[in-house]
């Protein structure tokens, strides 16, 4: 009788285990294979900033003024960038809807750096490389 009690107590303790460990892992930001997801919340951040507005709320759109052309920001646009300044590329980003108007004139500091963070790892820039 008190062998059948033990095992009942063992066989909870192993149930409540088992479903504590199973709950516990339940959570969080969590892959199928068990591994955790990282954010790169300065990027999300610069995301937000490209495709949506300032903080004043004025809707923007990027372009990339090389001489006298201005260009909507691509890949083709910015490549003459790459393995640059933070400094050369955000001279050259300007608003598509007026074009002498810099962005970094528009944005505040905290967003400039954001979109220049995630126009560089968006588009493998690799401008923060020599900095």
């Amino acid at each position: 009788m008190q062998n059948r009690q033990i095992s009942k107590i063992g066989l909870l303790w192993t149930l409540i285990f088992l479903s504590g460990s199973t709950f516990a892992s339940g959570g969080g930001h969590y892959l199928e294979d068990g591994s955790s997801v990282r954010i790169d919340r300065l990027y999300e951040k610069g995301k937000g900033y490209f495709y949506g507005s300032t903080l004043e709320g004025a809707p923007l759109k990027y372009c990339v003024r090389q001489g006298d052309l201005t260009m909507p920001v691509t890949f083709q646009s910015l490549k003459p960038f790459q393995n640059s300044s933070p400094e050369a590329l955000s001279e050259n980003l300007v608003d598509c809807a007026q074009p002498d108007s810099l962005i970094e004139s528009v944005l505040q500091s905290d967003q400039l750096t954001a979109v220049l963070y995630y126009l560089n790892k968006r588009y493998r820039l690799s401008i923060y490389q020599n900095g």
